[in-house]
């Protein structure tokens, strides 16, 4: 029997270990490994969602992930990358754009200060995220441009559907 799980809010160290306890829990008690997870997210805290991609690639579960309503930013890749079944239920838009931080101005004047190392790590991650839009092959040139300048791009239900049929 395959159990569902809502998960409608940001990604952020609580509610993805919260989720992932969940579902651990689920599996010990109803000895299933079989889920669905109706996600809804705006997005939140990168670390977190490459957490949550890890656990369910690697986990060994049998996921189904329904998308509803808006899949955006880090959900949106995360979302994107899960090695499972995905689908979307009704109108479901996302939104795509670039890491971000903000950096203290005194900690970025100090060459040598952790914010300007933290800060050139962000640009390799953003050529990375950059990389991996374009491998999707379903943005627009001027898309891929407008969020290389820093720009939100948005993804109407009609292509989500697309790219997640891969029609």
């Amino acid at each position: 029997m395959r159990y569902t799980i809502i998960f409608d809010d940001e990604l952020n160290e609580e509610t993805v270990s919260k989720l992932i306890g969940d579902i651990q829990l689920f599996a010990k008690d109803y000895s299933t490994n079989e889920f669905e997870i109706i996600f809804t997210s705006e997005g939140g805290d990168v670390a977190s969602s490459k957490k949550l991609l890890h656990f369910v690639n690697n986990s060994g579960f049998d996921f189904v992930f329904s998308g509803i309503e808006y899949i955006s930013s880090c959900a949106f890749d995360m979302f994107i990358s899960l090695d499972c079944k995905k689908k979307l239920i009704g109108v479901t838009i996302a939104t795509l754009h670039l890491t971000s931080c903000s950096y203290s101005y005194i900690g970025l004047k100090n060459k040598k200060s952790f914010e300007n190392f933290d800060r050139d790590e962000l640009k390799k991650e953003n050529k990375q995220l950059i990389a991996f839009f374009k491998s999707l092959n379903f943005l627009s040139k001027q898309e891929i441009k407008d969020i290389e300048e820093g720009k939100d791009v948005y993804i109407n239900s009609d292509r989500m559907h697309k790219l997640i049929n891969n029609d």
